[in-house]
């Protein structure tokens, strides 16, 4: 793989976003992105995102950091004199109390979203959002319309429950496109749609989203036979779906036979005179046997948020256009840095860096005044 450079990053962040990217905050993002990972680079966590959560759960507990669970955060307390933030009211089963030196993370979406699946927490609602905007007059920042949703994979096909394809599953590479199509699948028929792939690419499939424990593999011996066992499923019109995958297929062509499939980078091996084409990875899906997976979106992170100082996280408020002293926001409720798409990894490096500003400016703050609490 050729190095990545901050020119790199900024020109995909802004391809992505449609230029609509704040730039302060991605030139945080993108600065900060190596210093975050220095020394040892994760390119795959251990389980996935409980063993991030995990891994979480274990340097803070080390760092003697209280976690309160089925705790519900109701209200932000301010100084009536400076409108600094010193507290949060807290319920849980056994009492009501008061913490200090507050970093808020959370994520909220409009409506059209309620159809899609959430991966990770189910608890992670917004209520945050509300409470911030309503306490402090937190200024909201970024595309409150859109998330992270996962439900796509560029090497097969995608049809919806009336047999229609309906995107160009190869219109670029994979951290470039899982994160967007999600929002295209809730908008077809039912808000499903159906994977397909032959006996070339089934290998390719990555097993952490297609092994058997996690999706409903759906297998036929030939198109028809796979279209109806898709009925049992929510498959409405099989016959349209093996018309479909026959005028795909007639569609595939390499042009001069030189071109060789390689998921690794944009083939260019396309269809031609399709409605929606398919510009890369594009291969017949006529090598029994065959397969099928039922799919949703499924939110992981949201875009929009609250607008934050671009060097210590602090929220800004609306009324004043000013900082809301002693309130620091991140990861899904900070906003502006991602628009309709992201790519792949950098939510989490976004959360990486900017948790690390509002650490060490709520660690500055509290140690001016003499105290440090932690929640």
């Amino acid at each position: 793989m050729p190095s990545y450079t901050e020119q790199d990053f900024t020109a995909d962040l802004q391809r992505m976003t449609g230029n609509r990217t704040d730039p302060a905050l991605s030139a945080a993002l993108i600065h900060d992105s190596r210093a975050a990972f220095w020394g040892g680079l994760a390119l795959k966590t251990q389980d996935g995102g409980k063993g991030l959560a995990e891994d979480e759960l274990r340097a803070v507990r080390n760092a003697g950091v209280d976690v309160l669970f089925d705790t519900a955060a109701t209200a932000l307390i301010t100084d009536p004199t400076s409108g600094a933030v010193i507290g949060v009211e807290v319920v849980n089963t056994d009492s009501a109390s008061v913490h200090k030196k507050i970093t808020i993370a959370a994520g909220a979406l409009g409506p059209g979203w309620d159809s899609a699946r959430v991966h990770g927490t189910p608890y992670n609602t917004g209520e945050m959002l509300r409470v911030a905007q309503r306490d402090v007059s937190a200024k909201t920042a970024g595309n409150w319309g859109g998330c992270h949703s996962v439900a796509g994979y560029p090497l097969g096909i995608m049809v919806n429950r009336d047999g229609e394809r309906f995107v160009d599953e190869g219109f670029d590479m994979r951290n470039y496109t899982y994160a967007m199509i999600g929002q295209r699948v809730l908008q077809q028929p039912g808000q499903v749609t159906f994977q397909v792939w032959d006996a070339r690419t089934v290998a390719w499939l990555r097993g952490e989203e297609y092994r058997g424990e996690v999706v409903q593999c759906i297998e036929g011996a030939s198109l028809e036979e796979l279209a109806e066992k898709c009925v049992e499923v929510g498959f409405v019109d099989p016959g349209r779906f093996v018309e479909s995958v026959q005028e795909y297929n007639a569609s595939v062509e390499d042009g001069d036979g030189q071109k060789r499939w390689d998921p690794a980078v944009k083939d260019g091996l396309a269809t031609k005179g399709l409605a929606v084409p398919k510009s890369n990875w594009a291969l017949p899906i006529d090598r029994a046997p065959f397969l099928a997976v039922k799919v949703t979106a499924g939110i992981t992170f949201t875009f929009g948020g609250l607008a934050v100082n671009p060097e210590t996280a602090v929220v800004i408020s609306e009324t004043t256009n000013d900082e809301v002293p002693g309130l620091y926001c991140v990861s899904d409720m900070l906003g502006g840095i991602f628009h309709d798409n992201y790519p792949g990894g950098s939510g989490l490096t976004s959360g990486t860096v900017f948790g690390r500003r509002a650490g060490r400016a709520a660690a500055e703050r509290a140690g001016k005044s003499g105290r440090l609490e932690r929640l």
